[in-house]
């Protein structure tokens, strides 16, 4: 709307029209009022009125015009045709905005169509604007000042009156320095202050604020910028210097432009102590006796070939070093499965004697083998403890170690750890005296797994270098409150001592004293390097009293929160034990309802078998999508779900759980334990995880956590599970089976019982699984080829076939990392092996039918129940009442058609083919 009440309206194709006094009119489209009067396009974008200069701003499809005492003059000399909008500032600039960017000119530079390359300035993406405009939309101006654009990426704004793209916007500063551990806070004068101690200094800086996108920031100390970064703002990490020698830094922050020029720079003041040595008193002292002893003459030829010989020998060291280290790092990592392996070994194992019947079996014998079980069991948990916290070295190094608080009960921490010692001092006939305060709160809540493993490697240590005497561990508790205390553990020996000035160097990594002395005693020097850094990691402290060749006192001290301030009272080594014998689940809950969730049968079996004593109800579903379906229908107390399955795995069915159910507990189950994965399962949402094979008791404990009060009893004589003392007359056969070792299934399964119906499962499975397997490798499927090979690792673990089972990890990982080469080379050994096990188990088939002359005929109405019941089940994908009905039948002997139908629906089952069972009941 004009200011004579016109109203001018915008066609797209048919130029501009007036209205005016109820008549309407075309204009600016007349050949003969073409040219400098006429348009140049008959596509209008937008009109506007232009107060302040009386006349109106005309956008067309290719053109930017102005409509003036009805004359349009084209303003040509504007560098771009894709035109969206125009509005003007306080300044009298005009802002167009284009799809190339915001173009910034005097208003009489258009008026008058001169605009130049340098009177304009073009605002794009890479020079801070958040989002370019788009075409047909509409940008706001409000009375503020306030330019409202919309943008390919959103609605952006900025204020045209307060324009400014200066790079004062930005805010710089330090985040953090810390040398070592301490963390360094500026004085009032903002100067940071560092000790003269040779420690690794991180500088973060902080770049915040800034309006341009991921600007390029360079961080460097005066003097050594060849040590600085120079990175984009979004790859900016902390700046590490290992040897900064003393004197006073200037830290530059620079934001830089293009062509890498500076536009910002703030810089702070740090100042690094020297030490005695390093002072400048010092040197003149040292130079001026070089210089009296020496002369300049030796002084300028050490210069010239002494030193710098050093300096290269210097440089190999360091090379060598880190070499060094890096081995080091990859022999951990890659050794820790095989640690791991024999460590297993041994507590599943010491877990089935501590369960074996004592019935007939003297009581002093047995309660001297439950003893020594105990102790092999505290051992192993403490050498499993030992083995992960070494493994991670690499995160106490970089700066990533962090606290794993939790309640714990002092007595089973300080059992665990003695039990484990007690052992070695004795092999080496040394005394071992435990002073515990009665005090002694009986809960407490920290990281009990650091404190154990400071105080096992001083025990250990203690050990290693007393050859006669012995030692005490003393354990003391003051400034007890309702909520705090401090603890104090010394363990003091009779040992070799340490020298006054060695006791420095006895918390330094790598770090061995008394070579020749102690040329017998093996070990790293890791230990005490790690325990001194737990200990500052928990606020405490850790030292060392000594005098040389009478003994040392390690000092531990601590702050823990108190849980139960009762007093352990008289400290007893060991738990009074009662007898045991046939193995008594933790609880009992028959309304609980457990849903279980693996693609593999046997895994099936294995869990339900090891949770049969609780006598909770167990669901299972062998897929993703069922566990879905499960749920959705179904009310369980927790979930188990295997991580790596066909289709939709663990995590996929993890995330769609949590959308529905939040807070319904759920367990990962994988066959892959790794260090920090409870913390990678919680990050997607579980509650844990259980590792392969599965321990029991574990898994009850898991279970236990989630199940209601009120539905768990405490198990009673009935409860009792007997296992099978060995196999059974007619399976003595299996321990000639080559290939396989029986222990090793039976600890797997969980029992002699479970691994006798793991090995059939595994007969009964071979020939499809190997068929799935080919067929997979033959079309170059290689994910499910890894996850059929990972299920058959599980599967040949319950079974005891251990070769097979290591190659089928092997490939798995070949799977995982696309090692097609290494696939080719053993697909074929992998699949010749895992047949082979059809002739090696065949005797289980001719026991099936030897068992199956001794049943009695099944009666007409039963069959034709179960075949109703199946046909109702099936559509349902009910995978356990299929297996009940199926297992019902088989009590029965069957004519030759319902035997043959009845073996390929237990077979179709085992694969889990319901469209195949459905065919065979239509």
């Amino acid at each position: 709307e004009g200011q004579n009440g016109e109203i001018y309206i915008g066609t797209d194709g048919d130029g501009m029209y007036v209205l005016q006094d109820g008549k309407i009119g075309n204009i600016g489209t007349d050949p003969e009022n073409s040219g400098d009067d006429g348009l140049t396009s008959t596509v209008i974008l937008r009109i506007k009125w232009d107060e302040k200069r009386g006349l109106y701003w005309v956008i067309t499809s290719n053109s930017i015009e102005y409509l003036k005492d009805g004359k349009f003059t084209n303003i040509s000399t504007f560098p771009y045709k894709n035109i969206f909008d125009i509005c003007f500032d306080d300044q009298d600039r005009a802002w167009i905005l284009t799809s190339k960017g915001i173009y910034l000119i005097q208003d009489q530079a258009l008026l008058e169509n001169s605009i130049t390359e340098q009177g304009y300035r073009l605002l794009t993406y890479e020079k801070g604007l958040t989002s370019i405009p788009t075409v047909h939309s509409f940008s706001a101006l409000d009375n503020k000042g306030n330019l409202y654009i919309a943008g390919q990426t959103g609605v952006s704004r900025v204020n045209i009156n307060n324009f400014t793209d200066k790079a004062e916007a930005v805010k710089i500063d330090i985040g953090s320095i810390y040398m070592g551990t301490e963390k360094i806070a500026p004085d009032a004068d903002g100067v940071y202050t560092l000790s003269s101690e040779r420690k690794l200094i991180r500088i973060a800086p902080v770049v915040l604020d800034y309006s341009v996108t991921d600007p390029t920031v360079r961080v460097f100390l005066e003097g050594r910028e060849e040590y600085g970064v120079t990175v984009p703002k979004s790859r900016l990490e902390p700046l590490i210097e290992t040897d900064l020698g003393y004197g006073n830094y200037t830290l530059h922050i620079q934001i830089l432009g293009i062509n890498q020029q500076v536009v910002l720079e703030k810089t702070f003041n740090i100042v690094k102590h020297p030490r005695i040595f390093e002072m400048t008193i010092s040197w003149v002292l040292i130079g001026a006796v070089i210089v009296l002893i020496v002369g300049i003459g030796v002084w300028r030829i050490m210069t010239g070939t002494v030193i710098r010989r050093q300096y290269h020998e210097i440089e190999l060291a360091k090379d060598e070093a880190e070499r060094a280290n890096s081995a080091k790092s990859r022999f951990l990592a890659n050794m820790s499965h095989e640690i791991r392996t024999p460590i297993n070994t041994i507590m599943g194992m010491d877990e089935m004697l501590m369960r074996e019947d004592h019935k007939d079996v003297p009581k002093p014998y047995f309660m001297s083998v439950i003893n020594y079980a105990i102790d092999i069991r505290n051992a192993s948990e403490s050498l499993l403890g030992l083995i992960n916290d070494l493994l991670d070295m690499s995160k106490i190094e970089s700066g990533k170690m962090h606290l794993v608080e939790q309640e714990y009960d002092t007595v089973e921490l300080l059992r665990s750890t003695v039990s484990m010692i007690r052992v070695r001092s004795n092999a080496k006939d040394l005394t071992f005296g435990v002073d515990i305060d009665e005090r002694l709160p009986k809960r407490l809540f920290g990281d009990s797994g650091k404190i154990k493993q400071i105080v096992l490697n001083l025990l250990t240590n203690a050990v290693k270098y007393t050859k006669i005497g012995g030692f005490t561990l003393t354990v003391s508790v003051s400034d007890l409150t309702g909520n705090s205390c401090n603890l104090r553990f010394s363990v003091k020996d009779t040992g070799i001592g340490v020298r006054p000035e060695d006791q420095e160097k006895l918390f330094t990594a790598y770090e061995r004293l008394d070579e020749e002395k102690n040329s017998g005693i093996q070990g790293t020097g890791l230990g005490l390097d790690i325990s001194r850094r737990f200990a500052e990691l928990m606020d405490g402290r850790l030292w060392c009293e000594s005098v040389y060749g009478e003994g040392s006192t390690f000092i531990l001290t601590l702050p823990q929160k108190v849980v139960d301030p009762a007093g352990i009272g008289a400290f007893s080594e060991h738990e009074d034990e009662t007898e045991k014998g046939p193995y008594v689940p933790l609880f009992v809950a028959p309304d609980a309802d457990i849903l279980v969730v693996d693609d593999n049968p046997m895994n099936l079996t294995v869990i339900k078998g090891l949770l049969k004593a609780t006598r909770v109800f167990v669901t299972t579903a062998s897929s993703g999508e069922e566990c879905l379906e499960k749920i959705r229908y179904g009310n369980f107390d927790v979930v188990l779900l295997d991580h790596m399955m066909p289709g939709m795995d663990g995590i996929e069915t993890m995330a769609h759980i949590r959308e529905e159910h939040p807070d319904l507990p759920v367990y990962a189950l994988t066959a892959n334990s790794m260090a920090g994965g409870d913390e990678f399962y919680k990050s997607k949402g579980f509650n844990g995880y259980l590792s392969k094979p599965i321990d029991s008791t574990a898994l009850e404990k898991a279970i236990m956590r989630h199940l209601p009060e009120d539905i768990m009893m405490k198990p009673s004589s009935q409860d009792e599970v007997t296992e099978l003392p060995e196999l059974p007359e007619d399976k003595q056969w299996l321990n000639d089976v080559e290939g396989i070792s029986v222990k090793d299934g039976v600890k797997c399964s969980g029992g002699i019982s479970t691994y006798i119906n793991s090995v059939t499962d595994f007969y009964e499975t071979i020939d499809v699984n190997a068929d799935v397997i080919e067929k997979a490798y033959n079309e170059n499927d290689i994910k499910m080829f890894t996850i059929k090979v990972h299920s058959l690792k599980t599967s040949a673990r319950f079974v005891g076939a251990s070769v097979l089972s290591s190659l089928a990890e092997s490939l798995e990982e070949a799977g995982k990392k696309e090692n097609i080469s290494f696939i080719h080379e053993n697909a074929s050994r992998l699949l010749g092996e895992y047949r082979a096990f059809k002739d090696k188990f065949a005797k289980i088939a001719g026991e099936e039918h030897a068992a199956d002359d001794e049943r009695e005929p099944v009666p007409e109405d039963v069959l034709q129940d179960a075949y109703e019941a199946l046909k109702e089940v099936i559509p349902q994908m009910d995978y356990d009442s299929v297996e009940m009905i199926i297992g019902q039948i088989k009590e029965y002997r069957l004519g030759d058609e319902d035997e043959k139908k009845f073996a390929e629906l237990e077979k179709c089952l085992k694969k889990l083919d319901w469209d195949a069972m459905e065919k065979l009941l239509a």
